[in-house]
């Protein structure tokens, strides 16, 4: 079952179920992206890391959040980089890619790659993967996400 997010409501036909696989999975990857972890209450793992750090001041130089002199506890999520492919362990795109390999088991052999550009203060994530159902479609999605 697929379900369009949010919900739209046709007042001749009444509520509409999504018929388009690959819209359903981006805006499952959309609510993923665009949620902070921990706001769910029904599932409070669900969400990306990088969106508990919004607020926070980036490192350019290093790539990585700054860490605030007076922080006493640091999470392990101050060393993940902005910049890099879901294939390094220490980056926030192999963060956003086990939360889809978790939460959307239609799309599998997920590639996350993020860019991060200094002049617009812009992240670009790009998303691929193939859709496993009846027949095998090739998958990619891109987010662009204006920070700091």
């Amino acid at each position: 079952m697929s379900l369009k997010i949010p919900l739209q409501f046709n007042p001749q036909r009444g509520f509409e179920k999504d018929t388009s696989t690959s819209d359903s999975i981006r805006n499952i990857i959309n609510l993923i992206v665009n949620t902070a972890i921990s706001s769910c209450t029904s599932s409070p793992s669900f969400g990306f890391a990088l969106k508990n750090y919004q607020f926070e001041i980036f490192d350019e130089k290093k790539g990585t959040i700054a860490l605030h002199p007076n922080t006493t506890f640091v999470s392990p999520s101050y060393k993940l980089k902005i910049q890099g492919n879901s294939r390094d362990f220490n980056t926030f795109a192999n963060e956003l890619k086990e939360q889809i390999i978790q939460y959307e088991p239609r799309l599998r052999d997920v590639n996350v790659q993020m860019d991060y550009t200094q002049v617009d203060k812009n992240i670009k994530i790009s998303i691929k993967g193939f859709i496993m159902e009846k027949t095998i479609e090739k998958f990619e999605h891109i987010i662009n996400q204006h920070v700091w």
